[in-house]
């Protein structure tokens, strides 16, 4: 994968041909109009012309090839540094860390619920607009269980969604979740 750098240095160095050959077609223009014998200079500006355009055609098609790579580039974190959200209060603590690739989040989750028990694990799951729909595998009781999770983000604030649950292939999923809720009752913060 190459980096921004890289891209961005392509870039310019298509730039510089394409202004190139815009320059060159000028000139050449110019010094063939100056000449006096007529059926000269339509040979010689139609091949310009022709020489001219496949650089440009050429020139057009690799910066395309470039845009495609310089926004797949611009939504990579190159180094993806992790983010931690955290909700604390009344001896409740939940902490979710994150890291985005491209949209694929990976990281951590850990529940600590006065008078339940602590469950912590990693989750793994999809980034799409401001919603968060991942896997959650954690411990609790000695017992390794997998379930949906969903979080909405809004700003430097994370709220996790609720709605109605079903097993499926071994673990528990959202049946719709389209529907869920996003209650702000434990907000987690970004630190």
């Amino acid at each position: 994968m190459r980096t921004a750098k890289e891209s961005f240095l392509k870039q310019d160095a298509q730039y510089i041909v394409t202004f190139l050959a815009l320059d060159l077609l000028l000139k050449s223009t110019y010094a063939v109009i100056r000449m006096k014998n007529n059926s000269m200079k339509r040979s010689i500006l139609k091949g310009i012309l022709i020489l001219t355009s496949g650089i440009l055609l050429v020139s057009c098609q690799s910066a395309g090839r470039s845009d495609s790579t310089k926004d797949s580039v611009a939504n990579v974190d190159v180094n993806p540094v992790p983010v931690t959200y955290r909700y604390q209060n009344n001896g409740d603590t939940i902490v979710l860390q994150l890291t985005n690739l491209e949209g694929k989040v990976t990281g951590e989750l850990a529940y600590q619920i006065k008078e339940k028990d602590r469950n912590t694990g990693s989750i793994e799951g999809v980034l799409t607009d401001s919603l968060l729909l991942a896997d959650y595998v954690f411990q609790s009781e000695g017992t390794t269980s997998v379930r949906q999770v969903a979080f909405k983000f809004k700003g430097d604030t994370v709220i996790e969604g609720y709605g109605d649950i079903e097993e499926r292939d071994g673990k528990m999923v959202f049946k719709d979740p389209e529907k869920l809720q996003f209650l702000s009752e434990m907000p987690l913060v970004k630190k």
